[in-house]
């Protein structure tokens, strides 16, 4: 029996784009600990050749394997739990070995060979998002453990206060409260400086440390922690331009781009907590949002006159095409779907609220759902209202729009790669990608 929580968290979904979820889940364990690979390894796709994405990626794997967290938190099949927190563990050890190899630039690497051994080729790095993510990722599933009673597994493997035990949360909670200053590649691998959703996972992974620091005993950690985490807030916030009303993914770089980036959604999906700081539905958050999908819209053929949602790509400029970096990019399939989910985060929030602030900043957004004249005059929205019920029909005709997007690319054998050619919609780049699976059912756990 396949992930039955799952299976009943999408009844509610219609089955038009619920998807096949055990061909989800099969296809993404398909790519976990593969035959030829050390046990805990994440291949970012089995595709060894046009491209060569064989390879242990930092970031792609703690994405993947807190999709798989979420999975054994809500699984209540036995066996099939302790196959998901088998996989966990395995993930636990390899990372811990990883931080332990000799590579290039230390924790900052950005990927492993499969066995678990350096890659010593040249490549963007340092990549200083993926101890973070990584740390959010186990931190999760060190809370879960905590949760069943097994605190001496979490102090053995996962979070030690002695350093010198070289705990994997520990290792990488420490490297992000030192290096967080420094810059960095971006999630896509090409450019050097200060990036959003790096400084975001960096201060959530240190709040998150923070708060384990303290229920395992390690205060001076916790405070040194929620230090670096309020530190980290300006450069965040200095990602902000006014004048664009939108947010800048990376600043202090040496390229000319508008600094719209789908990376910008997905390190609020991926790191955002409770808090407010940069939520879903933050102000700048909902502009951003706006702008980055109009400017998808403009640019690729097959999102011109379709009744299907907006195909989403990495950034307006991309000019990588899943093969060559000298073309013209595409949409990718995780880039839509987190379009979906993020769709989903903003509609459940604000259905817990009586009513919604329309300001100077988030206007676009709501002009988008409601049409410019709908919201001319209004300051507030009343979610009894009819322009708040209408606000709530937009959003779930937008997210219907982005899961038949992706299902109508998607090859019927219910494989999807990395990307959708931007003029015919075929899937070219990296086959069944890692990535591609995690995005669709994060967005679907979310529902």
């Amino acid at each position: 029996m396949r992930i039955l929580v799952l299976l009943i968290a999408v009844l509610q979904l219609s089955f038009t784009y619920a998807g096949n979820v055990d061909s989800l889940t099969k296809r993404l364990f398909a790519n976990i600990s593969p035959d030829g690979t050390t046990r805990g390894a994440v291949v970012a796709s089995p595709s060894k050749e046009n491209p060569n994405y064989f390879y242990h990626w930092i970031r792609d794997a703690a994405l993947v394997m807190n999709v798989v967290n979420d999975l054994y938190l809500r699984e209540l099949d036995p066996i099939q739990k302790n196959n998901l927190k088998e996989m966990m563990l395995d993930f636990a050890i390899f990372s811990k070995d990883n931080q332990q190899t000799h590579t290039l630039s230390g924790l900052g690497e950005p990927k492993y060979y499969v066995d678990g051994s350096g890659y010593f080729e040249p490549w963007g790095r340092p990549q200083n998002d993926g101890p973070a993510l990584r740390a959010i990722t186990l931190i999760n599933f060190a809370n879960d453990l905590l949760a069943n009673g097994e605190e001496s597994l979490v102090r053995e493997l996962l979070y030690s206060a002695d350093f010198s035990d070289q705990s994997v949360i520990k290792t990488d909670l420490e490297y992000v409260s030192h290096h967080w200053r420094e810059a960095s590649f971006d999630y896509w691998e090409e450019v050097q400086g200060q990036h959003f959703s790096t400084s975001l996972a960096q201060r959530r992974s240190l709040l998150m440390g923070a708060d384990l620091a303290i229920r395992l005993g390690d205060p001076l950690a916790a405070k040194w922690y929620k230090e670096q985490a309020k530190l980290i807030e300006g450069s965040i916030n200095a990602h902000w331009d006014n004048s664009k009303n939108y947010i800048v993914h990376s600043r202090n770089i040496y390229h000319h781009r508008s600094g719209l980036d789908i990376a910008t959604i997905l390190g609020v999906l991926h790191s955002a907590g409770n808090d407010d700081f940069y939520s879903v539905t933050s102000d700048r958050v909902l502009a951003t949002s706006t702008h980055l999908k109009n400017s998808f819209k403009e640019i690729y053929k097959i999102n011109h006159n379709s009744n299907l949602g907006v195909a989403i790509g990495r950034y307006p400029e991309d000019t990588y095409d899943g093969l060559r970096t000298d073309s013209l990019g595409n949409p990718w399939f995780l880039a839509t779907l987190a379009y979906a989910e993020y769709y989903q985060k903003v509609k459940r929030s604000f259905t817990q609220q009586k009513s919604l602030n329309i300001n100077e900043t988030n206007k676009a957004f709501f002009a988008e759902l409601l049409g410019e004249k709908s919201i001319s005059k209004l300051k507030k929205i009343s979610l009894k209202s009819t322009a708040g019920k209408n606000l709530i029909k937009a959003l779930d005709s937008q997210i219907d729009g982005f899961y038949k997007r992706v299902n109508y690319h998607s090859s019927r054998s219910g494989s999807i790669a990395e990307q959708m050619n931007r003029d015919n919609g075929y899937m070219q780049g990296a086959r069944d990608l890692t990535w591609s699976y995690a995005a669709y059912l994060s967005a679907l756990l979310s529902k």
